[in-house]
């Protein structure tokens, strides 16, 4: 497994810890995101693991609650441990597992968030380890 450290961690902050799990996948250039009218940002789908619950089974229920889209074919692309301040001031470690991913089906469903393809060189994310995943990523298919 591909892991990268992102950030420094300041040892007199206390973290608070989550790790999440995200899917990436893309079409034309264009990747699939979702957009939350509330903040007016893009964001990578997915988030973060329940208890007794697998990184696939987190990532395949996130993207079925976000977007109503089954997925398959999972597989790993890097994990960032990512220390950061969220919302300026809020001291997170981050464990963020990227995956790609397939689409399997499209159910007509009542979703959290609203989904569309951006394209993958003018998207910005305002996750520190979200925008470096897709970074790695658009140097990863440039290969």
């Amino acid at each position: 497994m591909r892991i990268i450290k992102l950030g420094t961690k300041d040892n007199t902050l206390k973290y608070d810890f989550r790790e999440t799990c995200f899917g990436l996948y893309i079409k034309n250039n264009k990747i699939l995101v979702t957009y939350d009218k509330k903040y007016n940002q893009y964001s990578l789908i997915g988030g973060g693991i329940d208890n007794n619950e697998t990184k696939h089974e987190a990532l395949k229920r996130e993207f079925l609650e976000e977007t109503g889209i089954k997925i398959k074919n999972i597989k790993h692309f890097i994990t960032i441990d990512c220390y950061w301040l969220a919302s300026g001031n809020y001291p997170m470690e981050s464990l963020a597992h990227f995956y790609y991913i397939d689409i399997d089906e499209y159910l007509d469903i009542k979703c959290e968030s609203s989904y569309e393809f951006i394209d993958i060189n003018d998207i910005n994310l305002p996750l520190p380890y979200q925008k470096k995943a897709v970074e790695l990523f658009i140097e990863e298919i440039k290969k």
